[in-house]
């Protein structure tokens, strides 16, 4: 026997073992063509190879031919089957991740949709609630601004300065609008003036032409005569000459006056200019360094303020010099627990709020008293200050102090004390009276000492005091009750007001005479630089009328001259007249009426000119009237100005209209921030909408990433079973073609097809794969070529007749291979 060679076959379906398969052949003399031919006889069709499977999936072999079962048909068969199966499950699972990949690629956008959308909802909440936030802080602003105009509307000392102010600025007004009222009636009479002026001018011009036309009818009829008047005419016309220049000297003598005159005029008018902007600019000056002076003082009290402040009820106890009070918050000797007083320090009974709060309190104390028909309470410094000392004790102690011979009320934790001193005890007071039980148990009592320290018609002074900063916690109310006098309540409450406004308000007191210092500063030097103007313009009018002086002083000197000139020529037409009587006599006449033709054209011209110098001078009264009435409408504007102003002031000092804008100024901070809670309770919502839709995104995001990864992998499946298929079918027509290759050399005379050799039986074994896909029912694959059965086939026919095939099986243990034989 001969045993074949081992190799390590591939595990088939689901057996962990590795078989080895030895082939013996046992030669004997026989022929290869009886069994073939018996095996021939039982092969069937390879058409019916698809059915050749039991119901379990296992081939059945019964349906194959051996030659069919020899080239592994059935379990290349299976193998296709089985790989189709694959491919089957592979297709269902891909397609099933394809639509699980879509549903959460979905789900993914739509959670990235909602988490969008719920982002840009948050920032526009956010956006909200910072406007809102913007909306408060205003409506803070405002409301601040309205309690200090309240205060300031509550205020004696700032009433009274700005009525002085308004006072002041209506005297201001009516000198301003006085001057204004003469400034205006100068210049309705220069007007007036000047019309009558043009008229005058164009009645002496009608004249000057009459007097022309005259002068020229006179001089043709001396001309006519003078023809041939033995050198008359020449004479003449130096006599002519000689008048025309005068005229013209006259002329410019004349000219020269009316600019001597107009400069004096327009000096006198930029005097006057200057001696009222001097007046001005020192009206300015004083006005301003008064203003400076009370800003100086206001800031003086200003930055005393904060002092007096932090002193609290001692400042105030000072400023009216009551000795008592003073020692009674300063003199160990006087007071017991002194360092239980923090003078003016916030909650504290000293501080000038809770003082100030403390006298709203004796006002419902004697609002109680009347009520049971008891004379108002008197109030004193002392009184006060006991009260606060005593509170300041007892608010860190919760027990009288009794420091001071007084009767004394003390409440802890109550919005108002009498709820419990009056209200309450008065009821246990009446009950007890009319034999009822007690209504009201305090600490196991029936307590009505409280109540009847407010009703004792015997005392007549009181003191009281509040403190919220103690070691108990809450807020300790403190009354005291003696039998000395003291000043009313409204007294006493008017002259603290007016300490605690002037220095609670002294900053804004200083601003405000700061401000209208300023503002006097800039008039004045609005003033001083108006009337530099006005100087530098007087003594440029000056100059000018020194030089229409001296303009005229030369027209004189011409006019002189021409004068002398005009005598000689005259004379020497003269002395010629005489030698000619006659024609001389007619010349001389109508010279004589050229004469007065031309003196009296010259008086209508000097009329003209006279005439148009009192128009020329009426215009610039007028024009300096016109600069009047302007310089005269700037301080009526600014008084009007400053008279609103002043009277805005005042106006805004009405309580109750004070109390009004704080009313609504509270309401629109309530408003404003209302709708601030509620912005931020929709941030907060949009915050968390955002944070589930990040929540539901991170989620939607990692399940649609393992939905990709199971698809990736169902891909790969699927490709990996379709290469799987491929290679099946491959393999299955391979050992179809063996089959077919078998039955041709079975066949009488045939040979095997050296191509089926050739292609599969010839590559070393290591190249060839065995089926995997066999099941454990069927024999282990062995490793050995395709076309073994070939080369069995053909050593079977070499050795002849008798060669049988056996097979054994060989499994590897733990301890190596043994033997078994079938």
């Amino acid at each position: 026997m001969v045993q074949g060679r081992h190799i390590k076959s591939q595990p088939v379906g689901n057996s962990e073992k590795i078989m080895r398969t030895g082939l013996v052949g046992t030669m004997a003399a026989a022929t290869l063509l009886s069994p073939l031919s018996a095996m021939a006889a039982e092969t069937p069709s390879l058409q019916d190879a698809d059915a050749a499977q039991d119901p379990a999936g296992n081939v059945n072999e019964s349906s194959y031919t051996d030659i069919e079962k020899v080239a592994g048909v059935p379990q290349a068969q299976k193998a296709v089957d089985e790989a189709a199966e694959r491919v089957s499950d592979a297709k269902t699972k891909l397609d099933e991740a394809k639509q699980e990949a879509a549903k959460t690629a979905k789900a993914k956008s739509d959670a990235q949709a909602a988490y969008d959308t719920a982002v840009k909802d948050q920032k526009t909440a956010e956006a909200t609630v910072a406007k809102a936030q913007a909306n408060v802080g205003a409506a803070e602003k405002t409301l601040d601004a309205a309690r200090e105009a309240y205060d300031h509307a509550n205020d004696p000392q700032v009433r009274a300065a700005a009525e002085k102010k308004v006072a002041d600025a209506k005297t201001q007004l009516a000198k301003a609008e006085a001057a204004l009222k003469t400034a205006q009636d100068n210049l309705t009479a220069a007007k007036q003036t000047v019309a009558d002026a043009k008229a005058a001018v164009t009645a002496k011009q009608k004249a000057e032409q009459d007097a022309k036309n005259a002068v020229d009818a006179a001089q043709k009829k001396l001309d006519d005569l003078s023809k041939d008047g033995g050198g008359l005419t020449e004479l003449q016309e130096a006599v002519d000459k000689a008048q025309s220049e005068r005229d013209k000297a006259a002329k410019t003598l004349d000219e020269a006056k009316t600019a001597e005159t107009a400069a004096a005029n327009a000096t006198a008018a930029a005097k006057t200019q200057a001696d009222n902007a001097k007046q001005a600019a020192d009206s300015a000056k004083a006005a301003a360094d008064a203003a400076a002076k009370d800003a100086a003082a206001k800031k003086a009290a200003a930055d005393s303020a904060q002092a007096n402040i932090a002193k609290g009820s001692l400042g105030f106890f000072e400023s009216r010099g009551s000795t008592q009070a003073v020692k009674v918050l300063t003199d160990a000797s006087t007071t017991k627990y002194l360092s239980s007083i923090k003078l003016g320090v916030a909650g504290d009974a000293t501080s000038l709020d809770n003082m100030k709060a403390a006298l709203a309190f004796i006002r419902e104390c004697n609002r109680l008293r009347a009520g049971e028909g008891l004379a108002p309470l008197t109030v004193n410094d002392a009184m006060m200050a006991m009260a606060q000392a005593d509170v300041d004790w007892s608010d860190d102690n919760g027990s009288h102090a009794n420091q001071f011979h007084v009767g004394e009320n003390l409440a802890w934790g109550y919005e108002d004390p009498f709820d419990g001193w009056y209200t309450v005890e008065k009821e246990n007071y009446d009950a007890l009276k009319a034999g009822k039980p007690c209504p009201h148990l305090i600490s196991g009592s029936c307590q009505t000492g409280h109540y009847e320290n407010v009703v004792n018609k015997n005392y007549k002074a009181t003191g009281f005091a509040i403190s919220n900063n103690g070691a108990i916690g809450v807020i300790t109310h403190g009354q005291v009750f003696n039998f000395d006098s003291g000043e009313s309540v409204d007294s006493y409450e008017a002259a603290f007001g007016t300490y605690y406004n002037s220095l609670k308000n002294a900053a804004s007191i200083y601003q405000t005479a700061q401000q209208e210092a300023d503002q006097k500063a800039a008039e004045a030097q609005q003033a001083q630089a108006a009337y530099n103007t006005a100087v530098a313009a007087y003594n440029d009018a000056n100059a000018k009328a020194a030089q229409a002086t001296t303009a005229r002083e030369n027209a004189e000197q011409q006019l002189t001259v021409a004068d002398a000139k005009l005598t000689a020529a005259k004379k020497a037409y003269e002395d010629a007249v005489a030698a000619n009587k006659d024609k001389a006599h007619a010349i001389e006449q109508a010279q004589k009426q050229l004469d007065e033709a031309k003196a009296a054209y010259a008086d209508a011209q000097q009329a003209v000119k006279d005439a148009q110098n009192t128009l020329k001078q009426a215009q610039a009264k007028q024009v300096a009237a016109e600069q009047q009435v302007a310089a005269a409408r700037k301080p009526v504007d600014e008084a009007k100005t400053t008279l609103d102003a002043a009277q805005k002031a005042l106006d805004a000092l009405d309580p109750e209209a004070a109390a009004q804008t704080v009313k609504d100024a509270e309401t629109q901070l309530a408003a404003a921030q209302q709708a601030l809670d509620e912005a931020n309770a929709k941030l907060t919502a949009a915050q968390q909408t955002a944070t589930d839709a990040k929540t539901t995104l991170d989620t939607a995001t990692k399940t649609d990433a393992d939905a990709a990864t199971v698809l990736k992998a169902a891909q790969s499946g699927y490709q990996q079973a379709l290469a799987a298929k491929t290679k099946a079918d491959k393999q299955l027509a391979k050992a179809k073609a063996y089959a077919a290759a078998l039955e041709e050399a079975r066949r009488p005379g045939s040979k095997p097809k050296p191509g089926v050799q050739g292609s599969e039986a010839n590559k070393p074994s290591a190249q060839r794969k065995p089926s995997a896909q066999r099941k454990s029912t069927s024999l282990a694959a062995t490793g050995a070529e395709d076309a073994a059965p070939l080369s069995v086939m053909a050593v079977m026919a070499i050795a002849g007749a008798g060669c049988v095939m056996t097979h054994r099986r060989y499994a590897k243990h733990a301890n190596g291979w043994s033997e078994s034989k079938r």
